[in-house]
């Protein structure tokens, strides 16, 4: 039980790291790269926005990756519903914002 203890804390850690290296990596070869020089205020505002983000998904009995990751191998009947409904919603939006861009109502893509 002591192992567990001290494996538990690294893995979570290499994990956060893998997830930072990819985002940053994405974000390289995607050419979205753009370091900016942020004041205090908006790195405290950012931070604080992150760790309430952070401490509202604990409150939430269930969330996306949870039912995904531990619902479907535990063949909960919850996640049944769940993860088709999800499929069907991101579908159901990325039709909706084609037509949209392709009417010229709403153009969902950043302005630089």
């Amino acid at each position: 039980m002591a192992i567990c203890r001290r494996i538990v804390p690294f893995v979570s850690a290499m994990r956060s790291a893998a997830l930072f290296i990819g985002a940053l990596i994405g974000a390289a070869t995607a050419g979205r790269w753009r370091p900016a020089h942020l004041a205090p205020m908006d790195l405290l505002r950012a931070w604080a926005g992150g760790d309430l983000m952070g401490w509202g998904s604990l409150l939430v009995p269930g969330s996306n990756d949870g039912l995904i990751f531990t619902g479907i191998p535990l063949l909960q009947p919850s996640v049944w519903w769940a993860l088709p409904s999800m499929v069907a919603s991101i579908a159901v939006a990325m039709c909706l914002q084609r037509t949209w861009q392709s009417v010229g109502n709403l153009n969902c893509r950043p302005t630089s």
